[in-house]
């Protein structure tokens, strides 16, 4: 095949180093970028003599078939420091010749590394005081004094929690009655003055919770919200 007389000039003219491979699989053009990352040798030579990486060659290969592009990785050494390429191979309409550009993405590839390395050691970080304080509950849950004591606070907290929300659910829903009776004071919510709109807004609150799966601080915001614009109306 002759060469084209300006395809040299061209690939002169990339900044990526450039080369371009032939119907015969020879390498028949290559910029001063690319002589200089793959020695000036690799002139008129096949290119898989010359590049020996499985990735880029059938990269080449298959772009030589349907003319499709494609990109591959392609790593070299240089005085021990390892370069990382993404090769880019592109067939030249109307000519048969495959051009091979090399990017260097070094930095990008180390930036990711550095990325799951600092993820990994979040985890990592993470995950030790959990295990610790899992262990320590374990722990506790094998002696049997300090597993009843846990209990009964747990009980206890779950209480308290339970008569805060009976009190306020009652005290939002309905107007309060108190009632005395035997040196005890007991308030009894009168049914007749529910308050339907804030009713309408628990059970809604509700399904957002349990069945919406929203979370809690959402669906407090944005009944607070629904509650100021419907009262200050």
């Amino acid at each position: 095949m002759v060469l084209r007389p300006h395809l040299p000039d061209l690939l002169a003219a990339l900044p990526l180093p450039t080369l371009a491979v032939d119907r015969a699989e020879r390498i028949v053009a290559m910029n001063a970028p690319a002589q200089a990352l793959l020695g000036r040798g690799a002139l008129d030579r096949h290119y898989i003599n010359v590049l020996r990486q499985p990735a880029v060659v059938d990269a080449v290969e298959q772009c030589q078939q349907d003319d499709t592009p494609r990109e591959a990785q392609y790593l070299a050494s240089d005085n021990g420091n390892d370069t990382t390429f993404r090769v880019h191979v592109r067939k030249v309409t109307g000519m048969d010749y495959v051009l091979l550009s090399f990017q260097d993405i070094t930095q990008v590839t180390n930036a990711s590394q550095m990325r799951r390395d600092f993820v990994a050691n979040v985890s990592h970080e993470l995950r030790t005081p959990l295990t610790a304080m899992m262990g320590f509950i374990e722990t506790l849950r094998g002696h049997k004094a300090l597993s009843a004591a846990l209990a009964a606070i747990t009980a206890a907290v779950a209480g308290v929690i339970l008569n805060l929300a009976l009190w306020f659910a009652m005290h939002v829903l309905f107007e309060v009655r108190e009632i005395h009776a035997y040196g005890l004071t007991v308030d009894v919510p009168v049914l007749s003055t529910i308050d339907i709109p804030s009713l309408l807004m628990t059970i809604a609150a509700l399904l957002a919770v349990f069945y919406l799966k929203i979370g809690m601080i959402k669906v407090l915001g944005l009944n607070a919200l629904v509650g100021m614009a419907f009262y200050s109306l």
